[in-house]
């Protein structure tokens, strides 16, 4: 008699938007698949180039759910939401840092060339932050609570999309990294309301402080108060909320 392996059930996972976005979106997928005993399968994605992960590539048109419709029983989806609300962190930081392992060549290549930041770094989205309706903090925010930690405005050091590092071996998709790690190894770090700073303080052994911008005015910039932490809500959208992982 000839036996079959008994195929498992699927999660699949597809990306919407840049870096921090589908680190969320991944690491939901990836947890939901543990705790279910599904198989995890993704599109191809930058992630995969960043991190120690290599998961297989979707292999059917399974339906589409996301963070509202998707329940314990569901198998056999495609997951394609944002995944932003602290109900969607069903997993752990430890669980993420374990996942979001940088591979060995990138930390090698980024700590021999990056800057030494021994200084408050603050990331900062203005761009296109304006147009999509969401509210951007003000530089003077930053330099405020610079100064409430008790250093001189010129302690701080900026990070932004505007002044972004490039480095020569990290084109296209991934020209990114090298800012995102950046982010990483300072000792304090004053995140953005973005999901890119979001994670890197996930990454991070930083103090963390984050903006309040709970009540403030989209498409305009504001000066917010800063409180520590990795919690405060990344946009005043009705799928995001505040973000308390554990």
């Amino acid at each position: 008699m000839e036996h079959h392996a008994t195929r498992m059930s699927v999660i699949a996972c597809q990306f919407l938007g840049r870096l921090g976005n589908t680190l969320f979106q991944y690491a939901f997928a990836r947890a939901f698949a543990e705790l279910r005993g599904l198989t995890l399968q993704t599109d191809p994605w930058v992630g995969q180039k960043i991190f120690e992960i290599n998961d297989p590539p979707i292999d059917h048109n399974y339906p589409v759910v996301d963070e509202f419709t998707i329940n314990l029983n569901s198998k056999d989806v495609t997951f394609r939401s944002y995944a932003q609300q602290d109900d969607c962190l069903i997993y752990t930081r430890e669980q993420a840092r374990k996942w979001f392992t940088f591979r060995p060549e990138i930390v090698s290549e980024l700590k021999a060339t990056l800057p030494t930041y021994d200084f408050v770094v603050g990331h900062r989205r203005v761009g296109d932050y304006a147009g999509y309706g969401y509210p951007v903090v003000s530089l003077k925010s930053y330099q405020d609570q610079c100064e409430k930690l008790g250093h001189q405005r010129d302690y701080l050091r900026m990070v932004t999309e505007e002044t972004a590092f490039h480095h020569p071996k990290f084109q296209g998709e991934m020209a990114c990294v090298p800012d995102f790690f950046r982010l990483t190894q300072p000792p304090v770090l004053l995140r953005g309301n973005s999901s890119f700073s979001w994670w890197a303080a996930v990454l991070s052994d930083a103090m963390i402080y984050s903006p309040v911008i709970e009540g403030k005015v989209g498409g305009v910039e504001h000066d917010c108060e800063f409180v520590p932490g990795n919690w405060p809500r990344l946009a005043n959208l009705h799928f995001t909320t505040d973000l308390h992982l554990k």
